[in-house]
């Protein structure tokens, strides 16, 4: 008798736990650039400057990959999000982290190539969204071929879109809101055109949003707080 009037002192302490765990599952705000892309052809493409001339090659399938290993897919006309997507402001997720991907297939290249510069347009309407005012980009060689990166490489694909050679690098800020902006690719991305003019091929990369904390937990767990609850119970039972 003594125990039941204990357990029912007891049960509201537990319900406050288990809400202040609820209420400790804070939404987040979104630290993403090319939030609400996709949706048409263009937007993204390669300007390879060569001593014949500038070649301009548009993405022949994008697309992005999340934390989790899920991605949308290969189209042209793809979103290609990158940074977290958090469900506190417009971006229409749960708190995942995201990484894009391009791929070029050019049919001919001159041999002699001097540079090149990756354009990827920022969406008007949400294209970045961060509280921070400014995120860094960066783009990365992939290492997937464009079967797997196509077909579904899970969590390891999405690992491969931001751990290769860095190919170039850029901040984003709103003012980069509604414009296509270009990132100048690094030597080790034109040595790989070059080899790429030299035996064919596609030329993908990768890209993520490298000011982002990918080691912040989003959500304190409410596992402590129930097992502290459960502890209560088994001092009380003691007693």
């Amino acid at each position: 008798m003594r125990l039941t009037y204990r357990l029912n002192q007891l049960l509201p302490l537990l319900g406050f736990l288990l809400a202040l765990g609820g209420e400790a599952r804070a939404a987040l705000l979104s630290e993403a650039v090319f939030a609400h892309s996709g949706g048409a052809t263009g937007g993204t493409y390669l300007v390879i400057n060569t001593s014949l001339g500038d070649v301009t090659l548009p993405s022949v399938v994008r697309g992005w990959y999340d934390e989790t290993g899920a991605d949308n897919g290969a189209t042209a006309t793809n979103n290609y999000i990158a940074g977290l997507c958090g469900s506190a402001d417009g971006c229409d997720s749960v708190d995942l982290r995201f990484r894009n991907w391009f791929m070029f297939s050019p049919t001919e290249l001159p041999p002699t190539i001097l540079g090149a510069t990756l354009y990827l347009e920022v969406p008007a309407v949400n294209g970045f969204a961060s509280p921070q005012g400014v995120e860094t980009y960066t783009l990365y060689s992939v290492e997937y071929g464009p079967s797997a990166i196509t077909n579904g490489a899970g969590q390891p694909g999405y690992s491969d879109l931001g751990d290769g050679t860095v190919y170039g690098a850029r901040d984003y800020t709103p003012a980069d809101l509604g414009t296509t902006p270009g990132i100048a690719l690094n030597t080790a991305a034109v040595d790989a055109l070059k080899v790429l003019a030299l035996q064919g091929g596609n030329f993908i990369l990768g890209g993520a949003v490298t000011s982002l904390d990918e080691t912040a937990v989003p959500e304190p767990a409410t596992g402590g707080l129930l097992a502290a609850g459960c502890a209560l119970i088994v001092l009380l039972r003691k007693r």
